[in-house]
């Protein structure tokens, strides 16, 4: 499962800086089938605008 969502997750961005651009929503229905995909999503998305700070 986490194969699927990662190889989902290369599909729609190439870095960190890309998936800042991504709406949550997007990244929700692709991490969807792990569960507690809305607070994931959320986290995904705020970990990769701290790496674009650090990076």
């Amino acid at each position: 499962m986490s194969d699927y969502i990662l190889f989902g997750i290369i599909e729609l961005v190439d870095n960190s800086a890309q998936i800042i651009q991504q709406k949550i929503e997007d990244i929700k229905v692709i991490i969807r089938p792990c569960g507690l995909f809305s607070q994931k999503s959320k986290v995904i998305h705020r970990l990769s605008e701290i790496l674009k700070v650090i990076l």
